[in-house]
């Protein structure tokens, strides 16, 4: 296993733990929990194109999200996280008019990365 691979798992426990947590502030609790999914996607990304294609890890995250279709097998996949990345960056920004994600957004968010996280991680030699 990589080192850095408990990050994600981390960051999507602290995500999950923010969810149950009651703040001051509704908004601000999803906004952080929507923050901390969007770094565990990009940390699998990190990871994934460490291994597979460094030059990536510095390019911009459409870029790299453009690239994930021709670099897994699954492209349906690649084209969820891509949505997913967009979805959780505008949910990270707070608007006058906007309304901070759901729960519901929130668990399927988190659902997407751990699949995103499955399908990159490292798969053992066979022989």
């Amino acid at each position: 296993m990589i080192a850095a691979a408990p990050a994600t798992h981390q960051l999507l426990d602290t995500a999950r733990a923010f969810m149950k947590a009651e703040f001051a502030h509704e908004a601000t609790r999803a906004r952080a929990c929507a923050l901390l999914v969007r770094q565990a996607l990009e940390n699998c990304l990190d990871i994934f194109w460490s291994r597979r294609a460094p030059g990536l890890t510095s390019a911009p995250m459409r870029v790299q999200l453009l690239c994930l279709r021709e670099y897994t097998s699954d492209t349906a996949a690649a084209d969820t996280t891509a949505q997913t990345w967009y979805e959780l960056s505008a949910a990270c920004h707070a608007r006058g008019y906007g309304l901070p994600p759901t729960r519901g957004a929130l668990s399927a968010w988190i659902a997407n990365v751990e699949s995103l996280d499955a399908l990159l991680a490292p798969r053992p030699p066979t022989d």
